[in-house]
């Protein structure tokens, strides 16, 4: 054992035994399942596994290829704590040569591993991996990193548990050499371990109001949450793969009455002091669109859920019912439109993948639609969104989508063109921007690429080709207007972060082209290369230890800040990490 490996082994036995006993949530071998392994067919198999701890690190030794790979084991406590890290002295694989002091991938506390991406080199060898920590507090991934040890060819392969699961060990093959390297996945014990009892509430009559569950409804279901959005409700978006929502347990159980603004209620009991008020959600999962929207618009939902900790994880949606004509929460009213909160939300509209559902731009327009011949670039700021919903009216159906970066013809607001010619004020500008109304400037009518309305929110007004300037109205015939630019200036210097990665960014703009390089404090380096639509920069990346990606940046209104996300695959919207900074 290397003198670094022994001084980890010991540092991490002493914080374990200075660490205050929480309750195991394993006690027995977990049932493990291959996830899958990349790599050569040379050398034998290797099996290890952590069981019934579960995976928190891989430590290395490697030289220019991958020499020999070792484990190291958390438990993983029913808080989700994770503790007693430590190295698996009975687990190697592999030879003995490589550098005696490398590192390898471990992850942060209270995470474990969940997946992982896999180089090899000309030899068919393991050329380097990382490896995807979930942490079991808060969900959140994050991606590990380290330096190719030889030179990697092809794109990696990326190897995952499945939702609800966790990383307990590796397997593949090696001789000398690491060969071929997989992970072992098993069900996460948080995920299906039992929920809490309830604590204990006099038995009273239950008082159906018909408000919990429609008129003449039965008792809600227990197991079941019951919210209305709004109120103090507030949505954290954490990466791709985890919303949370916070909001304020209500008075009274959801048999009882239905939750106001902002409130959650279980069906027949109260929440407990100590009890989570937040709930957690899969982006992808069914109708997690339209909550999300209903969440923003202070329409109701109900939750299949159940408490694991710090939040409350959410199995299935239901019920969702998104509110026409009420005004967002927390935002001021005069800040969005009031006809259905989104240019997905209105009129209870089926979602499509095009819609934007509860998640809107960091930018809101001024509500105003031009003077009946302007154009404006579709500017969606929000990692992950690329397509805006055109509707038939204000909150209507979707009759077509015009993708992020578009150019469309912007010919007056939605409800308030006047025949053959000649367009009014919308209502926002001749009242101060008090907001709202159908057919108001919180939607405006466009005549291409599709015809239809859409919110206005989404668009940014100015004269394609035309650097330089503020942002404001196209210059209309016969009047004089601040023309805005069409392509938005990322070059100067950032500072930046990536996932608590401090990083200097410098880049250099010409036309629509950008490139440049970054410096992380964590030793990481590499270039930058796209191309600018509208306020989007989509890039590609590549570090000098060889290690490739994509990624997307949304730049603000002032042109201060930009807030995006990177991957490791060719989709620059694809989010496996977030990555903002701010102009120096």
């Amino acid at each position: 054992m290397s003198s670094y490996r022994a001084l980890h082994s010991a540092s991490c036995l002493l914080i374990a035994l200075c660490l205050l006993a929480a309750p195991s949530l394993a006690t027995n071998a977990f049932a493990e399942r291959e996830a899958g392994s990349f790599g050569g067919q040379g050398g034998a198999p290797f099996h290890g596994t952590c069981s019934p701890k579960a995976l928190a690190g891989v430590f290395l030794r490697a030289g220019k290829a991958l020499d020999t790979v070792m484990i190291d084991c958390g438990t993983l406590n029913k808080n989700g704590t994770v503790t007693n890290v430590i190295g698996d002295a009975h687990f190697h694989a592999g030879g003995s040569g490589g550098d005696p002091f490398s590192v390898g991938q471990f992850c942060p506390q209270n995470a474990l591993v969940t997946g992982m991406r896999v180089w090899k080199d000309h030899n068919n060898m393991v050329n380097s991996f990382i490896l995807r920590c979930t942490s079991m507090t808060d969900g959140t991934n994050t991606w590990t990193t380290m330096r190719a040890r030889g030179e990697a060819i092809n794109d990696p392969v990326k190897i995952l548990c499945k939702k609800n699961e966790i990383g307990i060990g590796i397997y593949g093959r090696a001789g000398s050499l690491i060969d071929n390297i997989g992970l072992l996945c098993a069900d996460n014990p948080m995920k299906v371990a039992d929920a809490p009892p309830p604590p204990v509430v006099p038995e009273k009559p239950i008082k159906h109001t018909g408000k919990a569950g429609g008129d003449g409804a039965a008792p809600t279901p227990d197991g079941v949450l019951s919210c209305r959005g709004g109120g103090g409700m507030k949505m954290t978006i954490s990466g791709q793969t985890a919303v949370f929502i916070a909001f304020t347990p209500a008075a009274q159980t959801a048999n009882a009455a239905q939750p106001g603004p902002g409130e959650c209620a279980w069906p027949d009991r109260l929440f407990a002091a100590n009890e989570a008020h937040r709930f957690a959600l899969d982006p992808g999962k069914p109708n997690a669109q339209l909550l999300m929207d209903a969440v923003r618009t202070g329409g109701t939902f109900q939750l299949a859920a159940v408490p694991i900790g710090t939040f409350i994880m959410v199995n299935a949606i239901n019920n969702v019912q998104v509110m026409d004509n009420t005004p967002l929460s927390p935002e001021p009213a005069g800040g969005e439109d009031q006809t259905g909160g989104n240019d997905a939300g209105g009129g209870g509209t089926p979602q499509t993948p095009a819609d934007m559902g509860g998640m809107p731009p960091m930018q809101q327009a001024d509500g105003t639609c031009g003077d009946g011949n302007a154009m404006a670039t579709v500017v969606i700021n929000q990692p992950g969104l690329d397509k805006l919903n055109v509707r038939s009216g204000p909150g209507g159906q979707v009759v077509g989508t015009v993708p992020e970066g578009s150019t469309v013809s912007v010919i007056g607001p939605c409800g308030s063109v006047s025949g053959a010619a000649g367009f009014t004020k919308p209502k926002t500008q001749q009242d101060g921007g008090a907001g709202g109304g159908s057919g108001a400037g919180g939607w405006c009518q466009i005549s291409a690429p599709v015809h239809g309305c859409v919110s206005a929110r989404f668009l940014a007004f100015g004269d394609v080709g035309q650097p330089g300037g503020a942002a404001g109205i196209v210059r209309s015939k016969g009047k004089h207007q601040a023309l805005a630019p069409a392509t938005a200036s990322f070059g100067g210097s950032w500072s930046a972060n990536a996932d608590n990665v401090a990083y200097s960014l410098s880049l250099k703009q010409n036309g629509n082209g950008v490139s440049g390089r970054y410096q992380g404090n964590d030793g990481s380096a590499g270039q930058i290369n796209g191309k600018v639509s509208g306020s989007v920069l989509r890039f590609s990346w590549v570090q000098k230890d060889g290690t490739t990606g994509s990624g997307k940046f949304v730049l603000a209104g002032d042109g201060q800040s930009f807030n995006g996300s990177y991957s490791f695959s060719n989709d620059p919207d694809a989010i496996e990490g977030s990555w903002n900074g701010t102009r120096q």
